[in-house]
């Protein structure tokens, strides 16, 4: 018998007028469908545990930027390298990363460990994508304001929720946010 998988899954506070009524509807989202919750852990995302979770090196930074300067050029017709004053795609990607550390850090979150049959690639399907959510995804539902706009203005990373990419992540991601290894339940 072929084991469900688990994933990580984090809504994000602070970025929400009403996180107890978000947190029921994402909940109640979750179960429909089935996509079980084994534990929550709520937390402030400390700056150590932000910077552990996204630790990545040069080449994602590089990757990272030229994805967000493509779009940001074909959504808002702005380049981000003259928003950032950065000469090359690495000094966009730094900049972009100190934002995204700095808009986690203090973060008040619930942490999830979410289980179910292709549990990866279904919550991040219903959490919608960063740069245009689908208005039927949780991003496209909930978050107030486009990862885009956030970059072009240099304002705090706007991302609500976060869900593993991949079987190999979620293993990751469960053990550094405190969640036991998967177990019989």
């Amino acid at each position: 018998m072929i084991e469900p998988e688990e994933s990580l899954f984090i809504i994000k506070y602070d970025v929400m007028s009403q996180p107890g009524k978000v947190n029921k509807q994402v909940q109640a989202i979750l179960a429909k469908a089935d996509l079980e919750i084994k534990e929550i852990h709520r937390m402030r995302l400390m700056r150590e545990l932000v910077e552990k979770h996204y630790d990545k090196d040069d080449q994602w930074k590089q990757k990272f930027d030229q994805m967000h300067m493509e779009n940001a050029k074909a959504e808002f017709n702005v380049d981000p390298s003259a928003v950032y004053k950065a000469e090359s795609a690495m000094e966009i990607g730094e900049a972009l990363y100190k934002i995204l550390i700095d808009g986690h850090t203090g973060t008040r979150a619930i942490a999830m460990r979410v289980c179910g049959k292709d549990c990866v690639a279904r919550l991040r399907a219903l959490q919608g994508g960063l740069v245009k959510p689908a208005p039927d995804t949780l991003r496209g539902m909930f978050q107030k304001m486009p990862l885009l706009e956030a970059v072009v203005k240099k304002l705090p990373w706007p991302g609500m929720f976060h869900a593993s990419n991949s079987v190999e992540a979620a293993k990751k991601e469960l053990a550094l946010f405190g969640f036991a290894k998967q177990r019989e339940d």
